[in-house]
């Protein structure tokens, strides 16, 4: 729910919201953590100067949560859970409201309401060096050292940039032409145009999309997998993490003129791991768990990779974590709570297949969760929802 400033601080937590976890938690097993995981709220920014009288947090570890300048009245939880910023039990005044704001602004701060201070757009004194105009384009994008994000203005100083040969700005430009982000609408054959001067220029990540694009005929009147597995090994071998893992899938599934050979695809799935490669964990960890590509299935070793990629985000690793988690594979024994942890935390990220799963959870009362219709009904409209989204159509409320 937006606000002005005459009006207090924004507050993230609409009543919709509100209302949602209210319902939830009046059906009986369901946590207020756990609901806020399912609602996709943020515990650190959504429940600020909120509303949440009469809401029931029982003994729940509430470290995570911002709860400065909410009421609490009325609201039922151990003192022992409680995180240690300001709670507020009534409503805050206008005068209270407008001392922080002077507070803020003596302090140099930006005010959680308002402009922001010293972040006024100025392009009186613009670069004219390349990577100048790089480091500005940036900017403007992103909306740092500015009010607020520029991607249309961004993209005419990718432009210039790119014109006086920064490969960088072309890699941008055309990862903006190919995502419709800051024009009208996306256009892939220029996008690709940029992505082949940005690769000729040095540029893995543009060899990297660039193949990507000629793999699936992306912009392109014909696919060329050969040429664009050229791309990834090029990428690949000057380290890049993506090209590395993209040759791993291309070697593991015959991709082009690539023989299948899963040992050498594990080879470089496990390279680009070492460099972070969130997806690159998931498809090692598989491959052990299941010996694929090895001598013998290791799940102790896939459990690491697969804790390692949910911990950078990646919800089929947190998925497959948690039922690991919940039969004990690759574990001493099974841990129900973690299970259920990771279980949400694939919720949270949509993943659809997560969702379902947890649903029929939910509905049959299967562990590590128990039986609440009204959850599984919740979960099962969200995940129908999101497939509708990835088949680009329209969803309505």
């Amino acid at each position: 729910m937006s606000s002005d400033s005459q009006c207090g601080p924004f507050e993230a937590l609409t009543d919709q919201d509100r209302q949602n976890i209210q319902t939830m938690l009046e059906t009986p097993h369901l946590t207020f953590t756990q609901a806020v995981k399912i609602l996709k709220l943020d515990p650190a920014t959504d429940f600020r100067y909120a509303n949440l009288s009469g809401i029931s947090f029982e003994d729940e570890n509430l470290s995570d949560f911002d709860f400065e300048g909410s009421k609490v009245s009325g609201c039922s939880f151990s003192k022992n859970c409680l995180p240690s910023f300001s709670i507020r039990g009534e409503d805050r005044s206008s005068d209270d409201l407008e001392q922080d704001q002077a507070a803020d602004t003596r302090a140099g701060r930006s005010s959680s309401f308002g402009k922001r201070n010293g972040r006024m757009r100025d392009f009186s004194k613009q670069p004219s060096d390349p990577e100048e105009l790089y480091s500005f384009a940036r900017d403007l994008q992103t909306g740092t050292r500015f009010e607020s994000p520029a991607p249309k203005t961004a993209n005419e100083f990718f432009h210039k940039a790119a014109e006086l040969g920064n490969a960088e700005a072309m890699y941008s430009l055309a990862v903006n032409l190919q995502n419709s982000l800051g024009f009208q609408e996306a256009d892939l054959q220029l996008a690709n145009e940029w992505f082949f001067r940005s690769a000729d220029n040095g540029n893995t990540d543009a060899m990297v999309d660039l193949g990507f694009n000629l793999v699936r005929g992306r912009g392109f009147e014909l696919a060329d997998e050969v040429r664009g597995v050229q791309y990834y090994r090029e990428a690949a071998r000057k380290g890049n993490a993506r090209g590395m893992f993209n040759l791993g899938y291309a070697i593991q599934t015959g991709i082009g003129e690539e023989i299948r050979n899963l040992r050498i695809a594990n080879e470089w799935f496990e390279s680009a791991a070492e460099l972070d490669d969130a997806a690159a964990m998931y498809n090692l960890a598989r491959n052990l768990q299941n010996g694929r590509g090895f001598d013998s299935p290791n799940p102790k070793k896939a459990n690491e990779w697969l804790c390692k990629s949910s911990n950078l985000g990646n919800s089929k690793a947190m998925l497959q974590l948690a039922q690991n988690l919940e039969e004990g594979i690759g574990f001493e024994a099974p841990n129900l709570e973690n299970a259920e942890h990771w279980y949400l935390a694939a919720v949270n990220a949509d993943n659809i297949t997560a969702i379902k799963i947890v649903a029929e959870k939910f509905k049959h009362g299967l562990p590590p969760f128990l039986v609440n219709v009204q959850t599984a009904s919740f979960l099962l409209k969200r995940a129908h929802a999101l497939e509708i989204r990835e088949a680009g159509g329209e969803v309505l409320d």
